[in-house]
């Protein structure tokens, strides 16, 4: 199982960097998704700034996530997770990174964020980000990919 965050699903957006190796590699993939209330919010905020109509089409696209892809909660092991990683990360990225790595079956973070992206490999957390170049996170490789 792995674990969207809001910059995995903002891909689903046609303006955005990524878009079709995103949802090239998802569309076969979504039955063993799971994302949470933050990666749904960030995915609003992102959908906030497409222009004109293509608005309402990501807002669409987000409502159809939050309504069909299950949503991990916040649990006591998540916190404790997630408070280790909130010394190098900002609060919501180690919120990701809590929820992900206290739920057993998740073994995968689809991720575009270069900072959680590093940190998930602490947590042996496989990192999936369609259409980025290998080293992407780390700034070995060029990230305007």
């Amino acid at each position: 199982m792995f674990y969207v965050d809001g910059s995995g699903w903002s891909r689903l957006f046609p303006s955005s960097p990524q878009h079709r190796e995103f949802t090239r590699w998802i569309d076969p993939r979504i039955g063993s998704a799971v994302t949470s209330r933050v990666s749904i919010s960030e995915a609003r905020q992102a959908a906030d700034f497409e222009p004109g109509p293509a608005r309402a089409k990501a807002h669409a696209l987000v409502e159809a996530v939050r309504s069909k892809v299950p949503q991990l909660e916040v649990t006591e092991e998540g916190l404790k997770a997630s408070s280790f990683a909130v010394k190098v990360l900002e609060p919501f990225q180690a919120l990701h990174i809590g929820m992900a790595a206290a739920d057993p079956d998740v073994d995968t973070v689809v991720t575009y964020d270069a900072a959680l992206a590093r940190v998930c490999q602490l947590y042996a957390l496989t990192v999936v980000a369609p259409g980025m170049p290998d080293g992407w996170q780390n700034g070995d490789a060029d990230s305007s990919a």
